[in-house]
């Protein structure tokens, strides 16, 4: 769920073209990838 809304807001982001936006879900979503994939293994 929070990887999808940081996706989404990162998407919002490029659209509105706001690039801190952008970093700081890049950032969420890198991090919600991590946690995925500890969980997995």
């Amino acid at each position: 769920m929070f990887l999808v809304s940081s996706l989404s807001w990162s998407a919002a982001g490029l659209l509105m073209r706001e690039p801190s936006l952008v970093a700081l879900n890049v950032t969420f979503v890198a991090i919600n990838i991590l946690g995925i994939v500890r969980w997995l293994l």
